[in-house]
Order: C-alpha cells, then sequence, then structure tokens
C-alpha cells in the first residue's frame, strides 16, 4: 500500500472513530427528563399557527406541573411534544394523561 493511501485511510478511520465518541458524549440519558408527545394538530403555517399550538399545549403544561414536572422545552412545528423534568415515580402517570 502506498505510503499516501495508507495516511488517508488512517485519517478517514480517525474520523470515523472521533464522530462515534462525540455521538456517545452528546447524546446522553438524562434522568428524569422525558419527551411528552401530544395529540394535538402541528402548527398550522400561518402567522397565527405557532401561538395557537403553543395555546393549545396550556392543558397538558398545567398536569404537568400539578404532578411536580417542569417544563424545559415545547415543540409545536416538526412535532407536537413538551421537553418535562418529573420526580421519580410519575412518568407512568403522565403517560396515562389524555394529553
Amino acid at each position: 500500500m502506498r505510503p499516501c493511501a495508507r495516511l488517508l485511510r488512517l485519517a478517514s478511520q480517525t474520523l470515523f472513530f472521533a464522530s462515534l465518541a462525540a455521538g456517545a458524549a452528546f447524546g446522553q440519558f438524562i434522568p428524569g427528563r422525558f419527551i411528552v408527545e401530544l395529540n394535538q394538530p402541528l402548527a398550522a403555517r400561518t402567522p397565527n399557527g405557532m401561538a395557537q399550538a403553543r395555546a393549545a399545549q396550556t392543558p397538558a403544561r398545567a398536569r404537568v406541573a400539578a404532578l411536580g414536572g417542569q417544563i424545559r422545552e415545547s415543540m409545536a412545528a416538526v412535532t407536537n411534544a413538551l421537553i418535562v423534568d418529573l420526580p421519580e415515580g410519575v412518568a407512568d402517570e403522565v403517560a396515562a394523561l389524555p394529553v
């Protein structure tokens, strides 16, 4: 094998393993954090669509908060979901909510 080809192969292997390590480092599990998918439509592609979708999330936000959960983030354009932190033992109750 030529030295240039050997160097190129080594560089590509290094890049491959570095990308695997980066994925493992940034895709970590966070205890108590969950994604709650809602059974509501996505935001319409209108000026008021995002506001309407966020307003429709209000009951689910209130139910999660009543169970001791904390809303970290919400999504309404690509999926309709809430990212929440929940106390231990509450995840099953949140999963049973009619949201």
